[in-house]
């Protein structure tokens, strides 16, 4: 689920190249100047994404090490082999972020969705060859994963250039230290979101590790899931965040409460759908957890004992769809702070769920999922909270002001 967000500084900066064109869209100066400003987040999203990879890959065994037990040691070298290769996602995720900002800078949902929707197949198809037909256990999840990110960078960048766009040339520019900024001052709250969202999840997967093989394994068939899952929500939340920002753009023009009105409608609905449809993924795959792991293993032991966590999945994902949601909504008014502080509550929740039912009460497997529910349900809290706040970039208009425009 964490691997929807970012890019709100490349949409706002390419946003503003846009907005300055209005009378001529397809003016050839827009076009050179938003290609650059794609070509420059490319760039920057790749130098973050290298750096990122050779770090997971240099210390990605360490790692292992810190977060895993004695008990499961038998896991060390799957769980390096798996860091090793899933550090090949971090430079096409980053990418895909950037490439997503200037979709929805052009307001363009289509092509975004589309390429989430192809990766997801791959995604799908490639679990299946890799873990079920190759036998390949956890690196084959991870292949899977890697080929996947660079689909959905594939579908996005040929579009792009298909339709004048993008000139893959400027992607090797060097950004100036002012299209830096412009890029990164926005994001840096995002990017340190994103960062603690990670942390947050090593944490509880290096929890799962304590409990030997049979639960490393098991939890690896349970994530699958729910990022095959998560795609249910995951375009609602691009969607959500570019309708948002457009509609608060009109309201900020013209000053109309019926605009205001217009804005939060959208995000309220935005919301809804988001937690229905969690929830109606949740039920799937509660449903679904007697047969559903062993499509992806032939251990019995590990089907079994992935059977009982997707039923407990099945509880925390409306909560994380809604906290998604949510937090989109935040995005696309520019309260990055409120998602930044959202995101710190909500793993300061998960790390003392962890130590209070863990370490004290020694509760188990189970703790896994009551830290992750106590994440998803703080995050969702304080976005509610900011987004009922008098102080919310998306304030609710009083009743004197509905009546004096009406």
């Amino acid at each position: 689920t964490a691997e929807g967000g970012g890019g709100g500084g490349y949409t706002d900066t390419l946003n503003r190249a846009i907005e300055r064109f209005d009378a001529d869209e397809e003016a050839v100066a827009v076009r050179a100047r938003a290609s650059k400003i794609i070509g420059n987040s490319v760039f920057i999203a790749m130098c973050i994404g290298l750096v990122s990879a050779c770090g997971l890959t240099l210390f990605g065994g360490r790692m292992v090490t810190m977060i895993a037990a004695k008990e499961s040691a038998a896991a060390f070298p799957f769980a390096c082999k798996y860091l090793q290769i899933k550090a090949l996602t971090i430079p096409p995720l980053l990418v895909t972020f950037a490439l997503s900002g200037a979709y929805r800078g052009y307001k363009d949902l289509k092509r975004p969705l589309l390429a989430s929707t192809v990766a997801t197949l791959v995604k799908i198809a490639l679990d299946f060859a890799f873990m079920v037909v190759c036998k390949w256990g956890v690196a084959g999840a991870a292949w899977s994963d890697v080929f996947s990110k660079i689909t959905s960078v594939c579908v996005l960048s040929f579009f792009l250039v298909r339709d004048g766009r993008l000139n893959l040339g400027d992607i090797l520019n060097i950004p100036s230290r002012i299209m830096v900024k412009e890029l990164m001052a926005p994001g840096g709250v995002l990017t340190a979101r994103k960062l603690i969202e990670q942390l947050s999840f090593t944490a509880t997967t290096g929890l799962s590790t304590k409990f030997g093989p049979i639960a490393v394994a098991g939890m690896q068939i349970v994530r699958q899931a729910w990022l095959t899952v998560a795609v249910l929500w995951w375009p609602l939340s691009i969607a959500g965040q570019t309708l948002v920002a457009g509609a608060l753009a009109e309201f900020k023009a013209q000053g109309k409460v019926s605009k205001l009105l217009r804005v939060r409608g959208i995000a309220s609905r935005v919301g809804f759908l988001g937690f229905s449809m969690g929830t109606m993924g949740g039920l799937a795959l509660f449903l679904g957890s007697g047969w559903i792991p062993s499509l992806l293993s032939n251990e019995a032991a590990v089907a079994t004992f992935a059977g009982v966590q997707l039923r407990s999945l099945a509880l925390v994902l409306p909560f994380c769809a809604l906290s998604d949601m949510m937090e989109s909504t935040l995005t696309a008014s520019k309260d990055y702070n409120a998602v930044f502080t959202g995101m710190c509550a909500g793993a300061l929740s998960l790390f003392t769920a962890i130590y209070v039912c863990q370490t004290r009460l020694q509760m188990g497997i189970v703790t896994v999922w009551i830290s992750l529910g106590a994440f998803m349900c703080v995050r969702a809290a304080v976005a509610l909270t900011r987004y009922n706040s008098p102080r919310a970039k998306i304030p609710r208009p009083t009743d004197d002001e509905v009546i004096k425009e009406a």
